[in-house]
């Protein structure tokens, strides 16, 4: 003891500088790393699962209560809820507020900006793919935010425009090219609104169904009075739609 005593009072800077070391590569690791919240059992092939992605400002488990009271009538599917890759405050964005010079600039950031939130999506997607997971079990879908980020990712191919499944849950008003819709295969779709949301107009969500029949894909619209929320009649539809062959 009294030589490991005597090492340590010799090295004590080096020592401390090790620990440092330590404390802020795991520092690094909690911060960056940060894996998905999952709910549900663990996908077979045959199994559906749900990328369920959260709106401004929020964080990763705060989806997780839906997933929850979800999983109750659809236990089969697995729900996998990733955290967006921008700081907003105590939370998490898909696309943070920026300033440019010109429209030209905005644009290119939105551009880069839409290429970061579908690259999160995608490495989940490809990791499901690897399991031997469908594209067509695989559903992405979000609130708010969050479900622009997912519609942006069925619109967008190769590997989004083969997916089974949207989930829109009071849908942003981001411009995105509706008409790929007409190009993607069969997409069976979900769409919930209020017709009092004070955040984001129904507008965006209306349009989204319209283009979703126009394009002879399968939607079901759930349109209910009441706020920027996911009211009980919206989790027992999407529940039963979850679980619908």
């Amino acid at each position: 003891m009294d030589e490991l005593r005597d090492w340590l009072e010799e090295h004590w800077g080096l020592v401390k500088v090790a620990l440092a070391a330590a404390l802020l590569v795991a520092f690094t690791w909690w911060w960056f790393a940060d894996p998905p919240v999952t709910v549900g059992p663990s996908p077979r092939p045959s199994s559906r699962v749900l990328i369920l992605l959260h709106g401004h400002g929020a964080s990763k488990t705060d989806l997780e209560p839906l997933a929850e009271q979800l999983a109750q009538s659809a236990p089969s599917v697995r729900f996998i809820m990733p955290s967006a890759p921008h700081r907003s405050g105590l939370g998490w964005t898909w696309y943070p507020s920026f300033t440019a010079e010109s429209q030209a600039a905005v644009d290119a950031r939105m551009v880069e900006l839409r290429a970061e939130a579908r690259a999160v999506v995608m490495e989940i997607i490809d990791d499901l793919k690897a399991d031997d997971v469908p594209a067509q079990q695989i559903y992405v879908g979000g609130f708010s935010q969050g479900a622009t980020v997912a519609l942006d990712v069925v619109l967008t191919g190769p590997g989004g425009s083969e997916l089974g499944g949207l989930v829109s849950l009071s849908g942003g008003s981001l411009a995105l090219n509706l008409a790929a819709l007409q190009q993607r295969t069969a997409l069976r779709a979900f769409v919930s609104h209020g017709t009092s949301d004070a955040v984001v107009g129904s507008g965006a969500s209306k349009r989204l169904v319209a283009a979703l029949q126009e394009s002879d894909h399968e939607v079901e619209f759930v349109e209910f009075e009441g706020d920027h929320m996911v009211p009980p009649q919206v989790v027992q539809s999407l529940g039963a739609f979850l679980v619908a062959p």
